[in-house]
C-alpha cells in the first residue's frame, strides 16, 4: 500500500470514531435523562417484578412511550446520524446513497 492510502484509510477511521463518539454522546445523554426519572425506573421494577403477562405488556408499553418522550430509540439514532455523517463524510453523497 502506498503513504496515500495509507493515509486515506487513518483518516477514514478517526471520522468513522468522531461520529461514533459524537452519536454515543447524544444517546448516552438522552438515556441518562429518562434513567434520572422517578417513573422509569418505577416502572423497570414493576416490569421486572411481575409474573401477569397482560401487566407486564402494559408496562412495556409505558416504558416504550417514555423512551419515545425521551429520544432514546432507533428512529432517533438514525435520524441523529445523518447530519453526524455529513458533517463528517469526507466524499459528498446523494440522498440515494445513504447507508443510514
Amino acid at each position: 500500500m502506498s503513504f496515500s492510502d495509507i493515509q486515506k484509510i487513518i483518516t477514514f477511521s478517526d471520522n468513522e470514531r468522531k461520529a461514533k463518539d459524537e452519536l454515543v454522546a447524544i444517546m448516552n445523554k438522552n438515556y441518562m435523562q429518562l434513567v434520572r426519572t422517578k417513573r422509569y425506573r418505577k416502572l423497570l421494577k414493576l416490569y421486572g417484578r411481575t409474573e401477569d403477562k397482560k401487566e407486564k405488556t402494559a408496562y412495556a408499553k409505558q416504558l416504550r412511550e417514555m423512551q419515545d418522550q425521551y429520544n432514546v430509540n432507533w428512529e432517533f439514532c438514525r435520524k441523529s446520524m445523518q447530519p453526524i455523517c455529513k458533517k463528517y463524510s469526507q466524499y459528498p453523497k446523494s440522498e440515494n446513497d445513504a447507508w443510514y
